[in-house]
C-alpha cells in the first residue's frame, strides 16, 4: 500500500493521463483551529482560476480498500464541475469592493486555538471566540479576507464589520428550530418531545458557519423572545463552528454541563469544526451573553 506521499504522486501521475493539459500542484492548507489539510491544485494553463481537492479525506478511503482508479475518477468529476463559466472572471471580481461588499459573512472561530490564523486576518473579538470573514462566490465556494484584502479595496476593518454583518442576515439568514422539530423531520413520530426543557438549535439557513449568527442582533432578538417563553435565561452551548445549542438555565447545573460539553466535543467532532468548551449564557434583560463556565 501506498504512504500518503507516494499516494499524491501516483494521483498526479494519473490524473496527468486524463487531463494532460492541467497544471497540477500540490500544498498544504491551515484550516480552523490549526488544522493542516493536504491539497492538490489543478489549473488550466491560461486560467486564473484553480480549484483545490483535498486528499486527506480520500487517502483514509484508499486505506480502506477504495481503488485508486474510482479516486482518479471522483476527483476528475470534482473538478470539471467545480470551475463553472460565472467563477472566469473571479479574480478581477475580487479585486472590486463594489463586487464583494454584498458577500461577505461573518464566522466565529476559537481566538486562541487560531492565533496564526488571527495575524493574518481583519477579526474582531467577541468573549473567547474571534469573528473573522469570507467572500461568499456560490453555497460551496468562499474566499478567506486577509489583511491584505483591506487595503486592495481600500476600506477599514470597521467597513468590513459593517458589510460582514449586512452579508451574513442576507445570505446566512439566522435561525432558532427546536430539537424535537428538527428530529421530527427526520424521524417523523419516533421522538417523544421533551417538553419541560426542550433544547433548540442556533444556526443560520444554511446550517453553515451558524454559529456567528449569535453577534446578529436579529439573533438576539430571537433569544429575547425564546427566553421569555421559556421564562428563564439561556445556557448557550457551542456545537460547532456551525452551531449553537439553547436550553433553560432551569435545565442543568453548570458544572454538570460544562463537563458533558467537553466530553462530547472531544469525543464526537472533528476537530476542524471544535469552537469552544465553554458555556455561555444569554441574559434576557441585559441581552447580552457572557461565559459562565
Amino acid at each position: 500500500m501506498l504512504n500518503f506521499i507516494e499516494f499524491q504522486e501516483k494521483i498526479k501521475k494519473e490524473f496527468l493521463k486524463v487531463l494532460p493539459e492541467m497544471e497540477i500542484t500540490f500544498r498544504t492548507v491551515r484550516k480552523n483551529n490549526g488544522v493542516d489539510l493536504h491539497a492538490i491544485t489543478i489549473k488550466a494553463k491560461h486560467s486564473n482560476v484553480a480549484p483545490s481537492i483535498y486528499l486527506d479525506g480520500y487517502f483514509v478511503e484508499y486505506q480502506k480498500g477504495l481503488e485508486l482508479n474510482d479516486i482518479i475518477s471522483e476527483i476528475v468529476t470534482l473538478v470539471s464541475k467545480s470551475v463553472p463559466d460565472k467563477f472566469s472572471t473571479v479574480v478581477e471580481d475580487f479585486c472590486d469592493i463594489n463586487f464583494v461588499k454584498e458577500r461577505i459573512i461573518m464566522v466565529a472561530v476559537n481566538a486562541a486555538k487560531n492565533q496564526e490564523l488571527l495575524n493574518e486576518v481583519p477579526h474582531q473579538i467577541k468573549l473567547d471566540l474571534a469573528l473573522i470573514y469570507k467572500v461568499v462566490l456560490d453555497t460551496t465556494a468562499t474566499i478567506l479576507v486577509k489583511n491584505e484584502h483591506l487595503k486592495r479595496w481600500g476600506i477599514t476593518a470597521e467597513e468590513l464589520y459593517t458589510y460582514a454583518q449586512e452579508g451574513t442576515k442576507k445570505l446566512f439568514p439566522s435561525s432558532i428550530q427546536s430539537m424535537f422539530d428538527i428530529l421530527q423531520e427526520i424521524v417523523p413520530g419516533e421522538i417523544p418531545e421533551n417538553s419541560e426543557f426542550p433544547m433548540y438549535v442556533i444556526t443560520n439557513s444554511k446550517s453553515l458557519y451558524g454559529a456567528a449568527s449569535i453577534f446578529l442582533d436579529e439573533t438576539i432578538e430571537k433569544l429575547e423572545k425564546l427566553s421569555h417563553q421559556m421564562n428563564s435565561n439561556l445556557y448557550l452551548i457551542p456545537s460547532s463552528i456551525h452551531e449553537w445549542i439553547a436550553i433553560s438555565m432551569k435545565c442543568r447545573d453548570v458544572k454538570e454541563l460544562s463537563e458533558t460539553v467537553s466530553m462530547v466535543n472531544s469525543t464526537q467532532f472533528d476537530e476542524e469544526d471544535w469552537l469552544s468548551d465553554h458555556i455561555y449564557l444569554f441574559d434576557a434583560e441585559t441581552k447580552e451573553i457572557s461565559i459562565v463556565a
